[in-house]
């Protein structure tokens, strides 16, 4: 585990978000172990849970699930293996994913009488499993809509992306990711190659992969290439500098490269990211310094 957790005050504001969801919202580790949870799994879940077997396939679920976010650097809402919504934010501390916030179990068709085949189908086969019981549980949920449930991922990601600020989380003092992550940031200029990291940490190559497709979700040069876009779109957005000189100051001086390499990942060039943010202070600012998006 790359980072610590102070519970209390973690459990405090899982249930702040319990009271005014009514869904049970957990924290994971970066090793995916569940820290601290709002409440139980629902009587639903805990059929489904009680074999060992079954237990596995809603782990992977949750690792899936994990995944993705990690990789995409955001939030994810997906079906789990039973056909119930689940919704998953990374907690991150700059570029580094220390844990996850998630919130499940939830039914989000209005007519139960029309999804409950699906949902027999898909757990017909699991061990141990009462599909009387299962369905008598299944119905006893409730529904939730589709403007409900991004609502409530809403302010979940935006208390994910609170806990490292408020200090509801901090690294360990050797951790390497944070280390290499901060490395980096200190370098985004100047030759980032595999061997200049593993020279400066005195570590292996397959060493710097598995820290990088652990703790970034991806592999390390497509991690810096990230970095390096996500550094010169802050740039295009709060400076007047010429693209040539934020390509430079972003580790990838040949301009015409960098305008490749930034609309493969923004999908669109340096020039047009920068129009279109400009649009977008001036009709903010025209209303009055509000955004209504």
């Amino acid at each position: 585990m790359i980072s610590s957790f102070d519970i209390p005050k973690l459990k405090e504001l899982l249930n702040n978000f319990y009271t005014l969801t009514h869904l049970r919202i957990v924290v994971f580790d970066d090793q995916l172990k569940e820290i601290v949870g709002s409440t139980d799994h629902s009587d639903f879940c805990k059929i489904i849970r009680f074999d060992p077997a079954n237990r596995a396939k809603c782990d992977e679920s949750n690792q899936m699930g994990c995944t993705w976010c990690k990789k995409n650097n955001q939030i994810h809402i997906y079906q789990c293996h039973a056909g119930l919504t689940e919704v998953v934010a990374p907690i991150r501390c700059d570029n580094l994913t220390i844990g996850y916030m998630m919130f499940g179990q939830v039914f989000h068709y209005e007519d139960k009488d029309v999804y409950w085949p699906v949902i027999r189908e898909n757990c017909a086969s699991y061990e141990g499993v009462d599909l009387a019981e299962l369905k008598k549980a299944f119905y006893k949920k409730k529904y939730m809509g589709r403007q409900e449930i991004l609502a409530a991922a809403q302010i979940m990601e935006a208390c994910a992306g609170y806990l490292w600020r408020a200090g509801f989380t901090t690294l360990s003092e050797d951790s390497l990711p944070h280390h290499i992550n901060d490395f980096i940031a200190d370098n985004l200029a100047d030759d980032l190659s595999v061997e200049t990291i593993c020279r400066h940490f005195d570590i292996s190559k397959s060493k710097l992969y598995k820290v990088s497709q652990h703790c970034y979700g991806t592999g390390i040069q497509e991690f810096i290439r990230n970095f390096r876009v996500d550094t010169a779109k802050g740039l295009l957005e709060s400076t007047n500098q010429p693209i040539n000189q934020i390509a430079v100051k972003v580790g990838i001086p040949n301009y015409n490269y960098f305008t490749k390499v930034f609309k493969s990942i923004v999908g669109l060039t340096p020039k047009d990211y920068r129009a279109q943010s400009l649009y977008q202070k001036i009709n903010v600012f025209k209303r009055g310094g509000k955004s209504h998006l």
